[in-house]
C-alpha cells in the first residue's frame, strides 16, 4: 500500500507500505472429558465447526495444565474425537488439553472447556474400585413399586447374582414390559435404565467389551427352552449421546405355527436377557465372558461410531411389538405368567453390568 502525505507549508513525503492483517485463530475444541480407569485415561472431546480446522494435539502433563500447543507430552493429534491414553500409572494426576489448529499449524488457544484431568487408580474384583456398573442415573421402569425397586440401587450394581440356567436370581430389578396393540403408538412398551462406571471406563478391546447379567433360565435344562426377557443396549461417553447396538429378531415357531418366544435363536443379534447367568459374586469371574454367561457386547459392532471407550450404559425392555430391527420386524416378547402386563415382575430384570476390558 503507498501513501502520501502533506504537511501545512506544503512539504510532501510518500512510501510504500505493507499491511498484515492477522487471521483469528480456528476455533477451540469444547467439551474435553477426561475418565480414569486402570493404568489408562479415557479422553473424548467436541471438534469445532470451522472450515479451518485440520486436526486436534491433546497434550498431558502433571501438576499444571499446559500454556500453549508445545507445553507437554503429545498423546494425539489428529482428526478422531475420542482416544484412550494407556501411557499412564496408576495414582498420578494428568492434565490434559486440547488444542485445535490449522493447515498452517496455527493452534486455538487454550480455553477452559478444553481442558480436563483425571487420575487412574487400580480396579481389582473385589475392592473399592470394582470393575461393575457404579451408579444409576436414571431408572425409568413403566410403572411404580414394580420388582426389586426396594434394593435400588444396590441391586443393579456390583458383582453379578447368577442363578445358574436352572433357575434366575431373585436379586434382580424389573424394568417392565407391554404389549403394543397399536403399531402407530410411540409411548414405551419398555421401561429402561442407565447405568455408569465411576471406577473405570469400558475400553474397546480385542473381542466384547461389557457383559449384562439378567436372570434367564432353562426349562427342564432345555437350552432352546427359556424364559427370557430381551432389552436392546446403548451406551455413551458423556450421557448425554448415546449409541444404540444394532439388533436382529428371527421369530421362530412351535408345531402349530405360533411364535416360540422361548427359542433363543429368535433373538439373533444384539439383545440382553438372552444368555443364563454363571456367575454368582465373583466366581466364576464376571469379566471373563468364557464362564460368566450373561449377554456381551462389542463396541466394535455399533454402526457410524467410532468409540475407544464408554462409561454409561441404558438397558431398554423390549415390550411386545413396540421396537423394529435392523429388518423392519417387530421384537416379540414373551407373555407367559405375566411377564408382560406392564407392572411388577414383567419385562428385563437387570441383575449387575460388568466391563470386561478395562
Amino acid at each position: 500500500m503507498r501513501i502520501e502525505v502533506e504537511d501545512s507549508l506544503g512539504a510532501k513525503g510518500r512510501g510504500t507500505f505493507y499491511l498484515v492483517i492477522g487471521q483469528n485463530p480456528v476455533n477451540p475444541v469444547t467439551g474435553l472429558i477426561a475418565c480414569a480407569s486402570d493404568g489408562k485415561v479415557g479422553l473424548a472431546w467436541k471438534n469445532p465447526f470451522d472450515f479451518r480446522f485440520r486436526g486436534v494435539r491433546l497434550l498431558r502433563k502433571t501438576g499444571a495444565y499446559s500454556l500453549d500447543s508445545d507445553d507437554g507430552v503429545i498423546v494425539f493429534e489428529g482428526m478422531a474425537d475420542n482416544i484412550v491414553d494407556s501411557s499412564t500409572k496408576n495414582g498420578t494426576t494428568y492434565y490434559y488439553t486440547a488444542f485445535a489448529y490449522d493447515n498452517k499449524d496455527n493452534f486455538s488457544m487454550a480455553v477452559p472447556t478444553s481442558r480436563a484431568s483425571a487420575a487412574p487408580g487400580e480396579v481389582r474384583l473385589s475392592g473399592t474400585n470394582d470393575p461393575f456398573a457404579d451408579e444409576v442415573v436414571e431408572f425409568s421402569p413403566l410403572s411404580g413399586g414394580g420388582y426389586g425397586c426396594w434394593w435400588m440401587p444396590r441391586g443393579v450394581l456390583g458383582p453379578p447374582s447368577g442363578g445358574g440356567i436352572w433357575q434366575g436370581s431373585v436379586n434382580v430389578v424389573s424394568l417392565h414390559a407391554k404389549e403394543n396393540t397399536d403399531d402407530g403408538a410411540s409411548e414405551p412398551y419398555g421401561g429402561s435404565i442407565t447405568l455408569k462406571f465411576n471406577d473405570n471406563i469400558v475400553v474397546n478391546g480385542p473381542g466384547v467389551d461389557l457383559t449384562i447379567f439378567e436372570n434367564v433360565f432353562y426349562a427342564s435344562g432345555n437350552s432352546e427352552d427359556r424364559f427370557i426377557e430381551p432389552a436392546v443396549v446403548s451406551v455413551s461417553q458423556d450421557g448425554i449421546v448415546f449409541y444404540e447396538f444394532p439388533f436382529d429378531y428371527i421369530p421362530h415357531y412351535d408345531a402349530q405355527g405360533n411364535i416360540n418366544h422361548r427359542n433363543p435363536y429368535s433373538y439373533a443379534m444384539g439383545f440382553a436377557g438372552v444368555n443364563a447367568v454363571l456367575s454368582n459374586g465373583i466366581f466364576p469371574d464376571p469379566t471373563d465372558p468364557r464362564f460368566s454367561g450373561g449377554d456381551s457386547f462389542d463396541l466394535s459392532d455399533l454402526p457410524g461410531v467410532n468409540l475407544s471407550w464408554v462409561r454409561y450404559v441404558r438397558i431398554t425392555s423390549t415390550g411386545d411389538n413396540w421396537l423394529t430391527d435392523i429388518n423392519g420386524d417387530k421384537v416379540r416378547h414373551i407373555k407367559e405368567t405375566s411377564a408382560c402386563n406392564g407392572s411388577g415382575k414383567s419385562g428385563f430384570d437387570l441383575d449387575a453390568v460388568s466391563a470386561v476390558h478395562y
